[in-house]
Formats: structure tokens, C-alpha cells, sequence
């Protein structure tokens, strides 16, 4: 296409008012120098076709601003290898006011580069806005229309990886429990929609430039103001996640994966985790070379060939940043190192107290100042030390006779030797009570107690094991240690409000084998065909006019920990929220919620 078929002038055309906005990084930046690195980081390898600075019609208010048309010709995705291109039109423009620029990009492939070089700082004359200015000038104290929500916790199946709230005005409708580990990455109030994580505004469609124009000057001169005023909150709503300001809070990681393609904005960065993901796996070693830094070992799934990398965090315009080491790798990494290092958003990292790595930000889930009521428990009685990371008889499938052995030290055999008169459930007893253990994948839980008296309410408890992450008498509070755990108990109190609760015990127990007991711990005890007929049978007659409570055994957090000095810390509090959530949901259909940790 010749220049004499592109437009000259801006006066007619009408954009979608959808900006990203940065800050000078010198007071004295001129737009010439603006509209020029931009262009510079968007130009296709081979050049533009053609490209055209546009008239602007003057105004008479202080917005300094300039446009283009850019024709680009760029190969198709679905051609294969074949040579097959489209010719591309864009529309581009910059807006000055004061301290704070507007860019409208018309291509979305487009501004998705724009919006990683403004992150990484290869724009020199720009920073993004900080979004504490965002939230001060288009969210705080306006109405939430809609949230576009990310989830900072373990991928569990009780929980979504994300999603989105619409809604006249959502301040009232975020769950305290349900919504705390999500983050907003965009908003939209009943003023302007804006992407936190993007450092973007937008307004919807625009009939003329001289409406988007004044867009563009509304949108900087609220910024300028916004600045102004020296805000400093990056929370969007109470019962929401924020973004933490640094690391200093930080302890130690225990997870880290790919981040889900689904949930990126951005086919070229999904694209970009999927490869990743498909060429790389990656898991955490025990070694941690600072509170917030990690050791990975990365192995290439092609050839099988690992290597141990440090992972050093960073924070730069509240994006965090990855940083491995050693350079010197064999060639088959490269990419991985090229992947990570260039954009943080692929990969989520957990930790232990609570803050997590996602869409490159530092993350801390809302938290309630409210006490759940653990119960601490012995784990060593009469100086018997059960191993707490142990949760059953080592061996595949566990030897489940084990646990009526003196030797054995799992959380199983205190469960049935200890836990059941500690935690005051009653003994088991032919044709009145039953333990079953349904240790397996798909288990409805690890243990199933159930009381028949031959008069009264039957009580069926749920008992799910946890090993804690490590049995140091000095080992801290961690959110993390019950994350998967309250989830599958989560997933029981689902069940029982759904009323399927039992039929899903009945369809396990068919076929489960010396796996039912109805006596007392002893040495030797095994498990016997009656039991199990009993216990089915017992099952069978239980109809609504029946109590249940969810148990959690998982004996990481140490009494000795909470609350040492009288002010709780992050993970205490992240610990109570998370069992908190779990209760709310226990009460809402009428089950008793107990969790079981050490006395020590």
C-alpha cells in the first residue's frame, strides 16, 4: 500500500479509548522522544510498509499529543510453512500532560509488547503507574462493576485458578474466606476500567478524535492529581489479595510450577508458558539461599538431563523479577533461563508464610483478625515419639496391619491408637462403632469413624492426615502445611451439604478389604469380613437425623508458636483465615470442623 491511501489527519478516526498510561521518568521529557522509543520497540523486524504521522486538530487545554498510521505485513499463524502474510493496518498515538503519558495502541499484539518493554524498563523515558495511583484515582470509594480475579493459593479442586465477579456494585458480594486468595488484575467501576497488573486504563468506544482526545486529557490530569496526593494502598477491596511492597516478610518457598496458560493475558505469553511447560519440569530442592530466593532443579523432559539452578528475586516497578544462576549451562536450558528471566509472569512461586508469586507480583492474601480454635494435642505420649511426617506405614500400597504393630510410628497408628481418645470420638465396638480406613486415590478420606448408638443420633467424623513438612521442634507456622489438606476436607463438607456424603463411603467400601475395625487398638488386631458387613450395613440405615464433623490431623504448627509475644505474625494469621473459611462452610450446613496439631 502506497502513502497515498493511508489517512493524513486524525480528525475522523474513532478509537476505542483503551490506554496504557506510564510516568516520565525525567520531568523534561519531550513527546518527540516518547512517540520515538515507542515506535522503535513496536517495529516489525522487516519495517513498516508504510507509515504516516497524522494532523491533529489543536486544543486549547495543556494535552500535548501525536498519531500514526503504521502498515505492517506479518505472517499468518495458521499458514504453516507456507509463505502466506496479511497486511495490517495500526493506528497509534501518544498523549502529554504534565507527568503522565497515555499510549493507544490499536493492535493487540502490539500493545502487549509495549506493555512488557514499559515493565522491564526498555522505554527509558517511561515508567508504568504505579498502582496504588491507579487504585486512588478510579477505584477507591467508587462502585465495582467488575473484577477480574487471579487465585494466589495452591491449585486445588475446591477453588478456581481464576475468575471474574460482575455485578451492579461488588463490595458487599466479595466473600471474606472465599475470595481472600484472589488478587485483582483489572477492575472495571462505574468511572473506568483499568488492568493493575498492566498499567492500563480504559473508557469503552469513542464516536470522533475529539472525544478521544479528551479522553486521553481527562484520564491524565485524574493521574496527575492522583499523584498528588501521595496514595499508597494496593488494595482493591478488604476481603481481596494485595500486592505486598517487598521481601522483607518472606520465608520459605514450598512449591513452585508453570503459571496456567488460561489464566495469562496474552496469546503470545500463553503460548510462550505452554512451550515451557511442555519442554521443562521444575521442582523445588530443600536448599533456599535467602528467605526470598530458591534452589530449582529443572529437568528437560526430552532428554531426562537435570541441572540445579538458584532463583534469585527481585522487585522492580512492583514486578517481580527472576535472576538464575549459573550462566554457564549446557545448551538444552538456555531456553528456560531465557523464559523466566525475561518475564516472571510464566511461573507462580508459594511460600510457606503465606505470600505467593503470581502474574509477577508479590502477593499476601487477605487475612481475618480472628482466632480459630485449634486443637493441640500429644504426639509423644508416655515419651512414644510418633514420627509427624510420617502419615501412614511406608510401603506401596501401606501396610495398613502395621499400624496394630508396637513398631510403627505413623500419624496412622496414632490415629487409632491415640487420636481417637484424645480427640474424645469413641472406641470401636462390634455392631455400635467403626473405624475405616480409606487410604487410596479417589478416597473420600484417609479415615471414616462412625457411632451407631443402638439409641440416639448417629455421628459419622471425617478424619483427613497430614504429615507436617518437617519435625524440628523449632519449625514455624505455615499456611502452606494445610493448604491441600483443607481443601479435600473442603471438598467433604461440600458432600455432606449435596447429601452424598454416605453413598460415596458405601461405593469405596465394596471394594475395600481388611480395612474396616470395630475394637479397640491392641496388638495384632486385624481387620474381619463381619466388620465390614456391619459397617455397611450401618451405613445403609443412616438417613438425614445424623451429625458429622470434618477432622484435620496435621501436626506441623507447634503450640509453642502462636503467639509468642502477644502480636500474631503473618503466617499465624494467614493459618487462621484459611481455617476459618473451612468453618464458615462447616456451620453452613451443620458439621462440626476440628483441626488437630502439637501440643509441643
Amino acid at each position: 500500500m502506497s502513502s497515498k491511501n493511508m489517512i493524513t489527519s486524525a480528525g475522523s478516526v474513532s478509537p476505542f479509548a483503551s490506554f496504557i498510561v506510564a510516568r516520565l521518568a525525567g520531568r523534561l521529557t519531550k513527546i518527540a522522544e516518547i512517540e520515538n522509543a515507542v515506535l522503535e520497540v513496536i517495529k516489525p523486524v522487516r519495517g513498516w510498509v508504510d507509515s504516516k504521522k497524522l494532523t491533529i486538530k489543536a486544543n486549547s487545554n495543556l494535552l500535548k499529543a501525536s498519531a500514526f498510521h503504521l502498515i505492517e505485513r506479518r505472517q499468518v499463524n495458521w499458514a504453516g510453512g507456507n509463505r502466506v502474510e496479511d497486511e495490517l493496518n495500526h493506528f497509534f498515538a501518544v498523549f502529554l500532560v504534565e507527568d503522565y503519558v497515555a499510549l493507544y495502541v490499536s493492535d493487540s499484539d502490539l500493545k502487549s509488547t509495549v506493555h512488557e518493554a514499559l515493565m522491564l524498563d526498555e522505554i527509558p523515558p517511561l515508567k508504568p503507574v504505579d498502582e496504588a495511583v491507579l487504585i486512588n484515582a478510579y477505584i477507591d470509594g467508587k462502585s465495582l462493576r467488575t473484577l477480574w480475579l487471579g487465585g494466589i493459593h495452591r491449585n486445588v479442586s475446591v477453588k478456581p485458578n481464576s475468575k471474574v465477579l460482575s455485578g451492579e456494585s461488588l463490595g458487599d458480594a466479595i466473600d471474606t474466606f472465599g475470595d481472600n486468595t484472589f488478587i485483582a488484575g483489572a477492575v472495571r467501576s462505574n468511572i473506568a476500567g483499568v488492568s493493575l497488573k498492566r498499567s492500563g486504563v480504559w473508557f469503552g468506544p469513542k464516536k470522533n478524535w475529539s472525544d478521544f482526545s479528551d479522553a486521553a486529557y481527562g484520564l491524565l490530569t485524574t493521574l496527575n492529581a492522583s499523584d498528588q496526593q501521595k496514595p499508597k494502598s494496593t488494595s482493591v477491596h478488604a476481603g481481596l489479595a494485595s500486592s505486598a511492597p517487598d521481601f522483607s516478610q518472606v520465608g520459605r518457598a514450598y512449591l513452585i510450577e508453570w503459571a496456567d496458560p488460561e489464566t495469562i493475558k496474552g496469546r503470545t505469553k500463553g503460548k510462550r508458558i505452554v512451550e515451557l511447560r511442555d519442554t521443562y519440569e521444575m521442582k523445588l530442592t530443600s536448599t533456599q539461599p535467602l528467605a526470598k530466593d530458591v534452589q530449582v532443579e529443572v529437568t528437560a523432559t526430552a532428554t531426562g538431563t537435570s541441572q540445579v539452578f538458584d532463583l534469585a528475586l527481585g522487585m522492580k516497578n512492583r514486578k517481580v523479577t527472576f535472576k538464575a544462576s549459573p550462566r554457564q549451562v549446557s545448551s538444552e536450558f538456555i531456553d528456560w533461563i531465557a523464559g523466566v528471566e525475561h518475564d516472571a509472569e510464566v511461573m507462580r512461586l508459594l511460600y510457606d508464610c503465606g505470600h505467593s508469586v503470581v502474574c509477577a507480583t508479590l502477593c499476601l492474601p487477605a487475612v481475618v483478625h480472628r482466632k480459630f480454635g485449634i486443637e493441640f494435642l500429644d504426639f509423644a505420649p508416655n515419651g512414644f515419639n510418633y514420627n509427624v511426617k510420617m502419615e501412614k506405614p511406608p510401603g506401596a500400597p501401606p501396610p495398613l496391619d502395621n499400624i496394630y504393630d508396637l513398631s510403627d510410628v505413623s500419624l496412622f497408628k496414632w490415629v487409632a491408637k491415640e487420636g481417637l481418645g484424645l480427640m474424645k470420638l469413641e472406641q470401636p465396638t462390634p455392631g455400635c462403632c467403626w473405624l475405616y480406613c480409606d487410604d487410596r486415590s479417589k478416597e473420600v478420606a484417609d479415615f471414616i469413624h462412625v457411632y451407631k448408638p443402638a439409641s440416639g443420633t448417629p455421628k459419622v467424623s471425617i478424619i483427613h492426615v497430614k504429615g507436617a513438612n518437617n519435625d524440628s521442634l523449632t519449625r514455624l507456622i505455615s499456611p502452606g502445611a494445610y493448604e491441600l489438606v483443607t481443601a479435600q476436607a473442603i471438598k467433604n463438607l461440600k458432600r455432606i451439604s449435596a447429601g452424598s456424603i454416605v453413598e460415596s463411603i458405601k461405593s469405596v467400601l465394596i471394594a475395600s478389604t481388611n480395612r474396616v475395625w470395630d475394637e479397640a487398638w491392641r496388638v495384632g488386631l486385624r481387620s474381619n469380613g463381619s466388620a465390614k458387613t456391619d459397617f455397611d450395613n450401618a451405613l445403609s440405615s443412616i438417613k438425614q437425623d445424623c451429625d458429622y464433623q470434618v477432622v484435620i490431623v496435621q501436626p506441623h504448627a507447634l503450640k509453642s508458636k502462636f503467639n509468642p509475644t502477644g502480636k500474631p505474625t503473618i503466617g499465624e494469621l494467614q493459618l487462621h483465615t484459611l481455617l476459618l473459611g473451612a468453618e464458615a462452610l462447616a456451620h453452613s450446613v451443620s458439621a462440626e470442623f476440628r483441626v488437630i496439631s502439637d501440643n509441643r
